[in-house]
C-alpha cells in the first residue's frame, strides 16, 4: 500500500515544471491483529477529541527515494530504506501483549543501471526480553483473618439497605508503631452482665507476610448504655433478648459508638413515626 509524493521541487510559477525527486512510503498490505475485531498491533486509539482516532495502524515497511536527472523525469538515482520488525514481539501467543518493535534498518542504492545496486549491512536493534513468567504461588489465601468472613479483602464492612450507618469489620493499622500494618478486626464481646461491649482485636504483623493467628491483644471501644434504642435488633435497653443473625450483631455493636446525643435524636425520630398508643 504505497503513498507517493512525486512533486518535490516542482514550481510552475518559477518555471520549474518538473520535480527533481519523489518519495514513496510502502506499508504492509495487511493490518496484523490478534483477533478480527481487535485494534491493529502497534497502534493506539484516542477519544480525546470525542471521536475515535487510531494512529500507527499501518506498518511502514519501506521508504523509496528516487532522484530525477536535471530537466527530465528520468530516474537517475534510487535509494531504498527497508525496515524489519521483530516477529516475536508481535506474536499473539507470546507471554506478553503483542506490540510492534523495529528490529532492523537496511539501506540500498543504485543508479539508472539496476546492476549497480549496493545493499549495505542492516543495522539491527536488540531489546530486553518482553516475556514475563510469573512464579507459581507459594502461599494460598491470606496470612491473616482465618476467622474472618471476608478475609481476602484488605478492609471490609457491612452496608444496609435500610439506610443505617455502614460498619468497618476489618482493616489494617500499625497498632504497635513498628512500621508494619497489623490486622484490626471488630470483635465485640458480652461483659459479666450480658451486655455486648464494643472492642477490636488486633493481630500483630511479624514481617515476611506472617501474622499472629490468635489475637495479640484487644482494644476496648466506647459502648453506650443503650446499644439499640427501643428494642432494635433484639435488644431492650442494652440487655440482649436473643442473639440476632449476622450481620445485625456487627451493626448493633458498632452502632453503639454513636455519640449519645445522636442516639437520642434518632430515637426521637423513631418515636415521631410510631403509631399512637
Amino acid at each position: 500500500m504505497p503513498h507517493q509524493f512525486d512533486h518535490l521541487g516542482q514550481n510552475p510559477g518559477a518555471g520549474l515544471s518538473n520535480s527533481f525527486a519523489s518519495v514513496t512510503f510502502v506499508y504492509n498490505t495487511t493490518t496484523p491483529t490478534c483477533t478480527t475485531d481487535a485494534i491493529p498491533i502497534g497502534s493506539q486509539s484516542s477519544y480525546r477529541t470525542g471521536t475515535k482516532i487510531v494512529t500507527g495502524a499501518s506498518e511502514l515497511d519501506q521508504i523509496l527515494i528516487q532522484a530525477h536527472a536535471p530537466g527530465s523525469q528520468t530516474i537517475d538515482h534510487t535509494r531504498q530504506i527497508t525496515l524489519g520488525y521483530d516477529a516475536i514481539a508481535s506474536s499473539c501467543t507470546a507471554q506478553h501483549a503483542a506490540y510492534r518493535s523495529l528490529a532492523s534498518i537496511q539501506e540500498s542504492a543504485w543508479t539508472a543501471d539496476p546492476t549497480s545496486r549496493v545493499d549495505l549491512p542492516a543495522v539491527t536493534f536488540g531489546y530486553g526480553v518482553a516475556d514475563h513468567t510469573y512464579p507459581s504461588p507459594t502461599q494460598t489465601g491470606t496470612p491473616w483473618g482465618v476467622h474472618e468472613v471476608l478475609r481476602n479483602n484488605l478492609g471490609w464492612g457491612y452496608r444496609f439497605q435500610a439506610g443505617d450507618w455502614p460498619t468497618v469489620e476489618a482493616m489494617f493499622a500499625d497498632v504497635d508503631g513498628d512500621g508494619l500494618p497489623d490486622r484490626v478486626v471488630s470483635s465485640p464481646a458480652p461483659d459479666a452482665n450480658g451486655t455486648t461491649q464494643c472492642r477490636a482485636a488486633w493481630y500483630k504483623n511479624r514481617g515476611s507476610f506472617q501474622f499472629d493467628q490468635d489475637a495479640t491483644g484487644y482494644i476496648p471501644l466506647p459502648t453506650l448504655k443503650w446499644t439499640a434504642p427501643y428494642g432494635r435488633n433484639g435488644l431492650v435497653r442494652g440487655r440482649p433478648r436473643s442473639e440476632p443473625e449476622q450481620p445485625k450483631r456487627h451493626w448493633r455493636t458498632l452502632r453503639a459508638q454513636l455519640p449519645a446525643n445522636a442516639v437520642r435524636q434518632r430515637a426521637q425520630q423513631r418515636r415521631t413515626v410510631l403509631p399512637a398508643g
